[in-house]
């Protein structure tokens, strides 16, 4: 599936916390495998910024580098997108990890809805 790298963060976020209020260590599991690839996917992402913070950055009053959120090259890298190997989910696949209302909101690029 392609993510929009601006997404990364929060499907990550969402899948760590839909597993971490599982009981049955299987599905547990089954969440930990599907956000391990979202987390390699965040980490590739970070080291982009990093690397734009390290070329692009200006020193701010405490001497840090930092990037401008306007700066142009990474508002173009948090629009592309990244190809993550795995299927979307279907409500019907979700119900049974009883996710709340925030973490259906971070997920729902990677939910598709009908055929359930």
């Amino acid at each position: 599936m392609k993510v929009k790298n601006k997404d990364l963060r929060a499907i990550n976020s969402a899948l760590f916390s839909l597993g971490n209020h599982q009981g049955d260590i299987s599905k547990r599991w089954a969440i930990a495998k599907l956000a391990r690839k979202f987390n390699d996917a965040n980490e590739l992402l970070s080291n982009q910024i990093n690397k734009l913070v390290e070329e692009q950055g200006e020193e701010n009053e405490n001497g840090q580098k930092t990037l401008s959120p306007l700066n142009e090259d990474f508002l173009k890298l948090m629009d592309l997108d990244i190809d993550i190997e795995c299927s979307y989910f279907t409500i019907k696949q979700l119900e049974e990890y009883s996710p709340n209302v925030q973490e259906l909101v971070a997920l729902e690029p990677i939910i598709k809805e009908g055929d359930d």
